[in-house]
């Protein structure tokens, strides 16, 4: 798995032409002017669930803040919290001091 380093402020894009069948469009119910947008955010939904980038980094290869992302997130099935199951046991293991309020 290849991780995506910073580019710093400034991101360089490529451009791509590519050539679709209509029904792969349809089925999905894009228009046409949607389907550069909808194809950069299934890759960089896909490189989310690989774990190539950071949430952050997502977001700003989709131009949104994370909130946006999230829903975005929600939209291809990509978990917002993605733990292996020994960081989940950590996580539920963890000791947790008594709230000393009052």
């Amino acid at each position: 798995m290849q991780s995506i380093s910073p580019q710093g402020k400034g991101m360089r894009e490529k451009s791509f032409e590519i050539m679709l069948p209509e029904e792969v469009v349809a089925g999905f119910g894009w228009t046409e002017d949607e389907v550069p947008t909808r194809v950069r955010e299934v890759l960089v939904m896909e490189l989310l669930r690989r774990h190539a980038v950071s949430q952050r980094k997502a977001a700003e290869f989709l131009q949104l803040n994370l909130r946006d992302l999230f829903e975005v997130m929600g939209q291809y099935r990509v978990p917002t919290i993605d733990l292996t199951p020994k960081e989940l046991q950590q996580e539920l293991t963890r000791d947790i001091k008594p709230y000393q309020g009052f």
